[in-house]
């Protein structure tokens, strides 16, 4: 991981630019109208702690943003990110969100910042096991209600989403997600499918991008990677 200096930037700052504001800026721009002044927000997937900045500051001091990042690798980057910055209302939790608690999940190593649980995406095929928590669970036990969640955990949205009770997603006025194609999720995964799935939930679909950067190399890719923006108002 290259080093990152402990200054407070008003968005946190990437690695992947030399000035602030940058992390994944279509994702900040989506989130500022939903992460209201007081309220509780999700961020999972929430990686080297990027969006889970803007989240904090967008939210308030009176507000509280639970953020939970199962890599073993990139959760301390997560950690040292929300303390060097002075988020007093985050809350980081090392932990895989799947729809079950209480069990373990192997975590494999990414060539960058995407850790998955899929093994055929690790160029090194190390894994290392990770404790897991469902958002019924959580919730629950925590007393914490949320009008908004905002997930991106690299392919695992599908066993999250068709293994936990539709009764949860429910309980959240928005979903913002990135949904990945089965080149990364594997086989009958698909982007279309899941985006029916979340639909017949009672979502609206209020926005979507059909294409993904990589900040790293420039690339585009137009088939493998989507972020949607859904209602459940």
């Amino acid at each position: 991981f290259p080093s990152h200096d402990t200054a407070s930037k008003p968005f946190g700052g990437s690695f992947w630019y030399q000035s602030p504001n940058l992390w994944e800026p279509s994702v900040v721009l989506a989130l500022r109208d939903l992460c209201l002044s007081g309220a509780t927000v999700f961020d999972v997937g929430a990686n080297f702690g990027g969006i889970t900045s803007a989240m904090s500051r967008l939210v308030g001091s009176r507000g509280t943003v639970c953020a939970f990042e199962a890599s073993p690798r990139i959760i301390g980057h997560l950690q040292s990110n929300v303390v060097a910055q002075g988020h007093h209302n985050v809350f980081v939790y090392h932990r895989a969100v799947c729809s079950s608690s209480n069990s373990k999940i192997l975590v494999f190593e990414g060539d960058h910042l995407n850790d998955s649980i899929y093994e055929k995406q690790s160029p090194t095929k190390i894994g290392r096991l990770v404790k897991t928590i469902s958002l019924d669970h959580f919730c629950d036990a925590s007393g914490l209600c949320t009008d908004l969640i905002k997930l991106d955990i690299e392919g695992a949205e599908y066993p999250l989403f068709l293994n936990t009770p539709p009764s949860m997603f429910r309980r959240f006025s928005y979903i913002y997600i990135e949904l990945h194609e089965e080149s990364i999720a594997g086989p009958g995964n698909k982007i279309s499918m899941l985006d029916s799935y979340i639909r017949n939930l009672g979502f609206k679909c209020e926005w979507e991008g059909r294409f993904f950067t990589n900040e790293a190399t420039g690339k585009v890719s137009n088939n493998d990677i989507a972020v949607f923006k859904y209602s459940n108002i």
